[in-house]
Parts: structure tokens; C-alpha cells; sequence
């Protein structure tokens, strides 16, 4: 669920700003003198806009990703420190794994 809305923010905002930012590219460098606004506003609601919701849905993505806590008596959770379960270290221990601190 995180992902997700993270994925629809960067949509969100991705939109409005890359649409803008092209409209107002487009409006400075565009060599069309007769219609250069209709060019800007087609161009940036529709090839631009939607290329910046793109890349907005990607980076939202990126960091959107779950973290899951590790389980116990994986190798993250024995390397994190986390204390084990008596079980968990009682069955450790018959396979030659101490979870104490060495000294």
C-alpha cells in the first residue's frame, strides 16, 4: 500500500509540473510565431504531462518500497542483534550457532 500511494503522489505531482515546465520551455524557445501558445498547451498537456507523470510514477516507485522487518532467526535478524526466542535459540544451539557474544 505504501508503494502505491507513493507511485500515485509522483503521478500527482509529476503531471502539473513537468506539463508546466514544458509549457514554459515551449513558449521561450519555440520558433512558431503564429500559434506558439496553442503548440505550448498541446504540447505539454499531452507529451509532456504525461511523460512527467511517468517519471514521477517510477520515482515514486524507487522509494515506496515496503520494509518488511526480518523474521527471527534469519540471517538479518541474527546479524542485527535483535534477542532470539528461547526456541528459536535452544535450536540454534543443536546446530552449533551461538547467539552470545564471544569473551
Amino acid at each position: 500500500m505504501r508503494r502505491f500511494l507513493a507511485a500515485l503522489l509522483g503521478m500527482v505531482i509529476g503531471y502539473p509540473v513537468a506539463a508546466f515546465g514544458g509549457y514554459w520551455a515551449i513558449e521561450l524557445l519555440s520558433g512558431n510565431h503564429f500559434d506558439r501558445s496553442v503548440e505550448a498547451s498541446m504540447t505539454a498537456l499531452f507529451v509532456i504531462g504525461p511523460a512527467g507523470a511517468v517519471i514521477g510514477l517510477l520515482a515514486g516507485l524507487v522509494p515506496g518500497k515496503s520494509r518488511h522487518a526480518p523474521k527471527v532467526g534469519s540471517r538479518l535478524h541474527l546479524a542485527s542483534g535483535l534477542p532470539a526466542s528461547s526456541k528459536n535459540a535452544y535450536d540454534l544451539r543443536q546446530l552449533g550457532i551461538n547467539l552470545r557474544k564471544p569473551g
